[in-house]
């Protein structure tokens, strides 16, 4: 008597690789959802083509490309507009402080928002954020350079002399020329292989950032004479990164951990 013979199942990941492979020769035939997309007259051809290849292309190109796009084109924008209405002659009456007055917001609206990526990478949990920080910063620092150029182009005429009698005399000035110098090593310390020759030090270096920031948002304050809404906006911003970076509780354990040790007295 012969004996029944044990049915072959068929592995899960086998019935997996045919449930993938006509899927794909689905797609191939122009069948979705039991309907032909394709018809005679080439329209639907054309589109579902067109839908295939903004699907490739948008899957194959990471997230952090087109985050890298979108910040080159918004950090372009106001150059590109400094531009235009120089050469269009369409500054104001008074382009020299347009000038001053665009760049230098722009380069403090850059710098809070690199600040505000350490924070945005907590709220998110994705590392993209943290990864533009870099460029937002070198860009941040552009335009402050091109503030600090445009007063010492037309404002100053290249005085040292007058430079230093306005650092002495403005405190606004003094403010911005304190941020200047302290984005400076930042800047050129900005390279990972910088970051590999520091080392730890890196990290406390760039902590600048933040009397940086401060001093920034110092100049934009005490230079303006009338309508403070904006900086008072700007300061509110830079405090509310800070007790995002620093919380409060962090600040006051800081605090009282200092006062602690002031107070036991030293073993000799």
């Amino acid at each position: 008597m012969r004996q029944p013979t044990a049915m072959a199942v068929t592995p899960a990941s086998t019935r997996v690789r045919r449930i993938r492979a006509g899927a794909r020769r689905a797609r191939r035939l122009g069948i979705v959802s039991g309907r032909k997309t394709l018809r005679i007259d080439g329209y639907d051809e054309v589109s579902h083509s067109m839908r295939e290849w903004i699907r490739t292309s948008i899957s194959g190109m990471k997230l952090i490309a087109w985050l890298r796009l979108g910040t080159w084109l918004v950090c372009l924008t106001p150059l590109a507009w400094l531009c235009w209405h120089a050469v269009d002659g369409q500054l104001g009456p008074n382009p020299i402080q347009t000038l001053e007055y665009v760049s230098g917001r722009w380069a403090l609206r850059l710098l809070l928002a690199a600040l505000a990526l350490h924070p945005l990478r907590r709220i998110t949990g994705r590392p993209e954020p943290v990864r533009l920080r870099r460029l937002v910063g070198l860009w941040s620092y552009a335009y402050a350079c091109l503030h600090f150029l445009v007063y010492l182009t037309f404002d100053i005429r290249f005085s040292p002399i007058r430079l230093g009698d306005d650092l002495v005399t403005h405190i606004f000035i003094t403010a911005g020329f304190a941020c200047w110098l302290m984005l400076l090593p930042l800047t050129v310390t900005s390279t990972r292989g910088w970051q590999r020759r520091l080392g730890r030090r890196w990290k406390v270096l760039h902590r600048l950032i933040y009397p940086a920031a401060v001093a920034g948002v110092l100049h934009y304050w005490w230079q303006v004479k009338s309508d403070e809404i904006w900086p008072l906006v700007y300061l509110g911003v830079l405090a509310a990164l800070m007790l995002m970076r620093f919380p409060a509780r962090t600040i006051w354990r800081g605090i009282l951990h200092g006062r602690t040790h002031t107070a036991l007295p030293t073993s000799e």
